[in-house]
């Protein structure tokens, strides 16, 4: 019998990207491959070469993809316009927000590094009611204003290094939390990892 390659699209609110899923179907085969299976086995696999240094690598990667967004030179995109400049600061003040509410919900707990502190409690109150990781979406918005005023695709392209790093960061810091309080995965289940959650819709 031949295989059969089924393509299903959904839209998540959550994150506010499209998550494509291949379901390859032949003989005794019946399996799904998604951005978040991929994520996750990129990281297990970057966990056992660099099994104390993974963490690190990934900060670094994200204060590296930062830096380029503020020396990179200016570009000239044919469809910028006078609008982007004003989505541009309303990024910034989003992400200065955000940042704020999240400072402020961690309190002491609060660190640059995915590895939860060894006597660090998982927070639910606040800003974490409603977003897991809320000061990657902070980062991820601030980011967005800078590449907005760089005007350039190689910004663009900067950004979207930093989205791919962050979404590897914020998996590996959830499977620390699985692994460390039990309460994390139904917080998990309930919470979105950049926006709040929204309703599902597949087409």
């Amino acid at each position: 019998m031949a295989e059969h390659l089924d393509l299903r699209v959904d839209w998540s609110a959550t994150a506010g990207v499209c998550a494509i899923r291949l379901r390859m179907r032949g003989p005794g085969q019946n399996g799904f491959m998604d951005g978040a299976g991929l994520i996750d086995r990129v990281n297990a696999a970057a966990v056992q070469r660099l099994p104390r240094q993974y963490g690190r690598v990934l900060v670094t990667l994200q204060f590296l993809w930062l830096g380029l967004l503020l020396v990179i030179p200016a570009g000239s995109l044919p469809f910028h316009s006078a609008g982007w400049l004003t989505l541009a600061s309303a990024c910034s003040l989003f992400a200065v927000a955000v940042a704020i509410a999240a400072f402020l919900s961690l309190g002491s707990a609060f660190r640059v590094r995915p590895e939860p502190l060894a006597g660090a409690q998982l927070v639910s109150r606040g800003v974490y009611r409603w977003i897991r990781h809320p000061m990657y979406t902070a980062v991820l918005a601030i980011a967005a204003a800078m590449a907005l005023r760089v005007n350039s695709w190689a910004a663009l392209i900067i950004w979207g290094a930093l989205l791919v790093t962050l979404e590897c960061k914020s998996h590996y810091e959830d499977a620390l939390w699985r692994a460390k309080d039990g309460r994390a995965a139904d917080y998990q289940r309930r919470v979105g990892r950049f926006l709040p959650r929204m309703r599902r819709v597949s087409w």
